[in-house]
């Protein structure tokens, strides 16, 4: 059996070059899935460079026997100008064909929700990395949250490491929980429901779910299931999905933090990236950005980031683990250009595994 392919399947690079003509070369096939290579590459001396695209794609033509067949080629067409919006000028209206596996996914993933509970009822509460949007839901704080609390009109109680209230207040904010600790703050309605069951010595107990973002059913854990961590959502519906405030990357969304400058460096300034996207008929698509190399690729911000993944016509995208982790390994090794000098640990990776006869 062939090694499998790790952490995603398409890279883009931006260098000087000079004008050239489409060349596309297969790299790699197993059953089911074909890496091949597109690259154009071209440089107006008059107004900056131009992106150098080279993706690899997952694309397979099944035969009868389970096999694949040469994937078509695609061209595809992509200007970058020094500007603040980074747009692909075309991009080809034929897909790849459908792959010989089948399977499902779901971007975005499901919500980590938080629900207080007490005798008199429950009241639903969000978890980490999401920005409260809805005017009487209350949220939940824990030390992982790693910053001094919101501050504003509301209601808060604080829970010790036995659920039991030790401490109440009137409005939001304070020093960040600490280690084993949690912050329940609400406004609106659910600030009210929180002053009359939250009161000191009571006990709260969170009840953690996933839930799925669509139905809202919860989402069993069951051996075997598998997460990767993202965000935030580039593409919902075929559109750009882009909200900083509401996905917590606003320098606005912590006053008194140092947000605004990992703002700057994480969200607008250009970085390695790696994103992966559904198309409509459910085909997975992996993009892996180098950056960070002066010569070959400056990399992309999250914006622009967005604007490729939906220029590729995905439904849903989702930005993964960035900088030195946008990594591809195929059985031939790494086959993109990291921009750390070294191998970085990470915590977890998408796997393409060759399917079972």
């Amino acid at each position: 059996m062939r090694r499998p392919s790790v952490a995603g399947c398409c890279r883009t690079s931006c260098r000087w070059a000079r004008p050239a003509w489409w060349r596309s070369a297969p790299r790699r096939s197993w059953p089911g899935v074909t890496l091949y290579r597109i690259v154009r590459g071209a440089v107006d001396p008059d107004d900056g460079y131009t992106a150098t695209a080279d993706f690899a794609t997952t694309a397979a033509r099944p035969t009868a026997r389970g096999g694949s067949r040469s994937p078509r080629s695609i061209r595809a067409s992509s200007t970058e100008r020094s500007a603040p919006s980074w747009r692909p000028a075309r991009w080809p209206a034929a897909r790849p064909p459908a792959p010989s596996w089948t399977g499902s996914a779901r971007w975005p993933p499901s919500t980590v929700a938080s629900s207080p509970s007490t005798a008199a009822g429950t009241s639903p509460a969000h978890g980490n990395d999401y920005t409260c949007g809805n005017a009487h839901e209350p949220v939940a704080f824990t030390a992982d949250f790693g910053a001094a609390l919101p501050t504003g009109p509301g209601y808060q109680v604080r829970l010790d490491a036995q659920d039991r209230v030790v401490e109440v207040a009137p409005v939001r904010g304070g020093a960040e929980p600490a280690a084993g600790t949690v912050v329940l703050q609400a406004t609106g309605d659910a600030a009210a429901w929180l002053a009359e069951h939250g009161t000191a010595g009571a006990r709260l107990v969170l009840d953690t779910d996933v839930v799925d973002g669509d139905t809202g059913r919860r989402v069993p854990l069951r051996p075997g299931a598998s997460v990767v961590n993202g965000g935030p959502l580039l593409v919902e519906d075929g559109a750009t999905a882009l909200d900083p405030v509401r996905d917590g990357w606003s320098p606005a969304t912590l006053a008194g933090t140092a947000r605004a400058d990992f703002y700057w460096r994480w969200y607008v300034r250009r970085n390695p990236r790696t994103a992966a996207g559904v198309l409509p008929d459910g085909r997975l698509v992996f993009v892996v950005v180098d950056g960070r190399q002066v010569g070959r690729s400056v990399g992309l911000s999250i914006t622009e980031t967005a604007e490729l993944m939906r220029s590729l016509g995905v439904d849903e995208a989702l930005n993964l683990d960035g900088g030195g982790s946008s990594t591809v390994v195929t059985e031939d090794g790494v086959v993109n250009t990291p921009s750390d000098p070294v191998e970085r640990p990470v915590g977890d990776a998408v796997v393409l595994l060759p399917g079972r006869p």
